[in-house]
């Protein structure tokens, strides 16, 4: 593994009864140059006076120059009696386990621990920690998270910036859900020790479910510098890269993990969903099975058999394995409610999905699920074409990688498609099939994905140019390649006053903002397939805002239908067998719509799914892609024929 450090510091402890021998060198990883060695012998009794000269030799060693607060470190001691700081090292050991057996060992540890010293700050916090940990696995919650807050505050008794402490009542206001309250400790904790392992992790943790993935990431970065042989780090790396649908940076994250703690259960529980993401199924359902049969009663190998259930499609498994306290332990917590929405969406239960969501606010990662959902359920997405077929979409002409934008990162570039029988100097309508979503979740770019290519063919050999693009900042990037397509009509064989749209699921919203804006003669109609649109709901629409951000979506035009002039045809199909909260919003939008007069055409496939012109090739499917490029060539063909 490579941990991006500079120096490593090895060595070896040798114990004879009392007596210790210790050897330790410090090696520049770069060149494999030994820096420093040296010896040590004494006794148990003397070991935190070794662990200082040894501190001391390091920095000698690297010629550091201390502050006064660091050179005061190096000689604080956390316990200063070696048998009570060995229980409670091995306390924390088991903590981490998260399974009752071992933080009923923890708390074993701690109390043999205090009965040799008495009261202790990092005692009591560890003490608190491990009651957090059997609450977070819904074991006894209401009597543990009792028990933790009290022995948190008892540690502040003794210190009351104890940061320890302070990071357990910070984790303790995030299971409730008490936001601001949990940033507030955690915050607290850094202000008295900035690599507060515990506090971190719990801003990580807070920021991930608040959709701040980027300071999310920030933060796991920061837990796996200050240690890297530490799984946790590694885990919520790849719960971040997961949940965002980089699901190879993921799966190495909590491989790494998985490697550092082969035994963990919480570790298992977010392998065996990354392996899933990745299509591993078999190797996901081998490590639940063994779960299974060493420790079933365990909360994170009960989710571990959900997930299994879903992908085999037994429901009857699901629902056995939610029966008794269970389900009340996932109502308990986000994390959990979100997990078991997965599970429905994967059984095809997507009301049931949608409740759980939405029974802890998370509609925000509605989008996140059914990419999941989808990636192990359907088909390589990138490599399924538009169902309907027409004669010369093989014939057309491409020219690709047209740089339309530039940024200091990077160029922009579109692909324009052109009918097969166009003349030299012939200038045509143009389509733009308008995408909202920049991140990578394909590992192509959505211009070069098959369902855009074929698309874009099928508008080309129907007569009308067609552009495909990229994007990284989706609002502001089609209003750019809008302007540059019209600059360089000319040169492009375009007629600059003569624009279609055609656009797609949350891509929509993207379309919406250049729709929405002031009337834009040049854009003469649009076409929109099972979008997200407009809500009615509050919770909805600012959940829908909430995720449109956190995956770079655009949210420009979401609240702005009324701005729709009357003069500019819509083609809008629904999809009856989509997921809920799509319908709820076509089915909102429709009718806003035509009190505000616009031109539209509505058509219901009633037992289409999401992306149905890609998977559900039947005569009503193809009907509808027929009747898109009839609504598409009436509008930009036939009527500016008229003119």
């Amino acid at each position: 593994m490579d941990f991006n450090v500079q120096y490593v510091l090895e060595g070896s402890v040798r114990k004879a009864g009392n007596n210790l021998r210790i050897t330790a060198q410090l090696i520049d990883a770069t060149n494999d140059a030994h820096l420093w060695a040296e010896k040590y012998s004494g006794t148990l009794d003397d070991v935190f006076e070794i662990q200082e000269k040894v501190s001391r030799s390091i920095v000698d060693a690297l010629e550091l120059k201390l502050t006064s607060d660091a050179t005061k470190k190096i000689a604080e001691k956390a316990i200063d009696n070696v048998a009570a700081y060995e229980y409670y090292l091995k306390a924390y050991h088991e903590i981490w386990k998260f399974t009752e057996d071992a933080l009923s060992r923890a708390l074993d540890y701690l109390e043999k621990g205090l009965q040799i010293i008495g009261d202790n700050a990092f005692l009591y916090s560890a003490k608190a920690f491990a009651h957090f940990g059997f609450m977070s696995v819904g074991i006894k919650p209401e009597e543990h998270i009792e028990k933790a807050e009290k022995f948190a505050q008892k540690a502040l008794v003794l210190n009351p910036d104890f940061p320890k402490a302070l990071a357990v009542l910070g984790w303790i206001q995030y299971w409730n859900e008490h936001t601001q309250q949990g940033i507030h400790y955690f915050k607290r904790a850094l202000a008295a020790d900035p690599n507060e392992y515990a506090a971190l992790h719990g801003l990580a943790a807070t920021y991930f479910w608040a959709g701040k993935l980027e300071a999310a990431l920030s933060f796991s970065e920061r837990m796996i510098q200050i240690d890297p042989l530490n799984p946790l780090g590694h885990n919520l790396k790849g719960a971040i890269y997961f949940q965002i649908g980089q699901y190879e940076i993921a799966l190495e994250s909590f491989e790494r993990a998985y490697q550092m703690d082969p035994d963990n259960r919480a570790v298992h529980f977010h392998y065996t969903w990354v392996l899933a993401g990745t299509k591993q199924i078999d190797k996901a359902i081998s490590i639940i099975d063994q779960d299974a049969q060493t420790s079933p009663d365990n909360t994170f190998t009960k989710f571990g058999l959900l997930l299994k259930y879903g992908l085999l499609k037994d429901k009857e498994g699901v629902l056995q394995v939610m029966r008794s306290d269970f389900e009340k332990t996932c109502r308990e917590n986000r994390g959990y409610s979100y997990m078991v929405a997965n599970v429905f969406a994967l059984l095809g239960e997507k009301g049931e999905a949608l409740d759980w969501l939405e029974f802890k606010n998370l509609a925000l990662f509605l989008i996140p699920v059914l990419s999941v959902v989808n990636i192990i359920n359907a088909q390589d997405l990138t490599k399924l074409s538009v169902v309907y077929k027409i004669p010369g979409m093989e014939k057309i002409q491409v020219q690709r990688g047209i740089t339309y934008k530039s940024t200091d990162s990077a160029k922009l570039t579109m692909d324009v498609y052109y009918p097969p029988d166009m003349k030299t100097n012939e200038k045509l309508p143009v389509v733009i099939l308008v995408l909202g979503y920049s991140n990578n979740v394909f590992k192509t770019k959505l211009k070069d994905m098959e369902p855009y290519i074929s698309w874009a063919e099928l508008i080309a050999a129907s007569g009308m140019v067609t552009i495909t693009y990229e994007t990284t900042q989706p609002a502001s990037d089609v209003e750019d390649l809008i302007t540059y397509v019209r600059q360089n009509a000319s040169s492009l064989k375009i007629d600059e006053n003569n624009i279609g749209i055609w656009s797609c699921s949350a891509n929509v919203l993207t379309a919406l903002s250049i729709l929405s804006n002031e009337r834009r003669e040049y854009i003469k109609c649009a076409a929109l397939y099972y979008g997200l649109m407009l809500t009615p709901d509050q919770k909805f629409r600012d959940s829908i805002k909430a995720l449109t951000k956190q995956v770079n979506f655009s949210v420009e035009g979401i609240d702005r239908i009324k701005y729709l002039h009357k003069d500019l045809p819509l083609f809008i199909v629904r999809a009856g067998k989509d997921m809920e909260v799509f319908n709820k919003i076509i089915d909102y939008f429709v009718p806003m719509a035509v009190a505000e007069s616009v031109p539209l055409t509505f058509v219901n496939h009633a037992e289409g799914r999401h992306g149905f012109d890609l998977y559900d090739d039947n005569d009503k499917s193809r009907n509808i892609i027929k009747e898109t490029l009839s609504f598409l060539k009436f509008y930009l063909l036939e009527q500016e024929n008229k003119r």
